[in-house]
């Protein structure tokens, strides 16, 4: 079946594409469930992991380390984070009293459409 050519406004894009980013899945971002800080918090965590592992810099500090560098409170955090963990996009382990927890984020749904519509 042949797609028509979508009509209206374009995006323009001038950024650098060199410029370090973060990407959030559209399964994620068009969860109608999800705020947009858990929205958020996930690209937010999907950064962490990237730098963590290429970077070889700190992942998970905890949640005011978090909170700190994007701008939202250890109590916003921790209720994105429930968001996230009860959407299935995450889990939390508690390591130890006082150290980081580790976080994992789990293998995400299939988005719902054709291909091509995430």
């Amino acid at each position: 079946m042949a797609r028509e050519k979508a009509t209206g406004g374009q995006i323009v894009n001038l950024t650098e594409d060199r410029l370090p980013f973060a990407k959030v899945p559209a399964v994620v971002l068009r969860d109608g469930d999800l705020s947009a800080g858990a929205r958020l918090l996930y690209g937010a965590l999907m950064w962490l992991s990237w730098r963590q592992a290429w970077r070889d810099e700190p992942g998970y500090q905890g949640q005011e380390a978090v909170g700190e560098e994007f701008g939202l409170s250890p109590r916003s955090v921790s209720r994105y984070m429930g968001e996230l963990i009860e959407a299935g996009y995450i889990a939390f382990d508690q390591v130890g009293q006082g150290e980081p927890a580790n976080v994992t984020l789990l293998p995400l749904p299939e988005p719902d459409g054709e291909p091509g519509d995430e």
